[in-house]
């Protein structure tokens, strides 16, 4: 693995409004409440395995990177992408979680929301809430959008069985009813009103 100099420019940095370093990938409910924060805010990243003296805190391999992709998928509501990498700095292998500004806010942790205020970590107060639900509803997601004439049978079947095995396997989701694919494509919003959507 070679240096990644944008990481280390990243590190050296400090945190800010847009960087969050956590020193230690066991502290997985932490690392959830800031990748929560930025999406409900302006995005941002966070770094994971480094602490604000710019010192690494843990080694980290691959398997600690995947763990704590898998728990941040389940933990954080509505389900959304993020990307994930491990990258080797001079100060170690750290975690970096690229959060982009969440499209479909507000974003919960266990029923609560989260903002980023500076460099620090908040609950929503109520009229933020309503900020972001009015915000957001205000323009039409063109994913969310019907997929006029596209049905059901349409798809092909055996390409989204591989797809929903590849999402539970790899990228650690959880879906109530992973054997029915109506159910499963209900779930992530690509199936509305008996319609699927783009």
């Amino acid at each position: 693995m070679s240096m990644n100099k944008p990481t280390e420019q990243l590190i050296e940095t400090g945190e800010t409004d847009s960087i969050e370093l956590i020193s230690t990938p066991e502290n997985e409910l932490q690392v959830a409440k800031a990748v929560a924060a930025f999406l409900n805010t302006q995005g941002g990243t966070v770094i994971v395995g480094v602490t604000e003296a710019k010192k690494s805190a843990i080694d980290i391999t691959e398997k600690v990177a995947f763990s704590l992709e898998k728990y941040l998928r389940k933990k954080i509501n509505p389900s959304i992408l993020f990307a994930v990498s491990l990258d080797e700095t001079k100060h170690g292998s750290v975690i970096v979680i690229e959060v982009p500004k969440g499209r479909d806010r507000p974003y919960m942790i266990d029923g609560q929301i989260f903002v980023r205020h500076g460099t620090t970590i908040n609950s929503a107060t109520s009229a933020e809430t309503r900020r972001m639900v009015s915000e957001d509803t205000d323009r039409p997601r063109w994913e969310r959008q019907i997929a006029s004439g596209l049905q059901l049978d349409d798809l092909d079947r055996s390409l989204l069985k591989k797809t929903i095995d590849f999402a539970i396997a790899k990228r650690g989701m959880s879906f109530s009813e992973p054997s029915n694919q109506g159910a499963v494509l209900t779930q992530i919003s690509m199936y509305q009103f008996g319609e699927l959507t783009n």
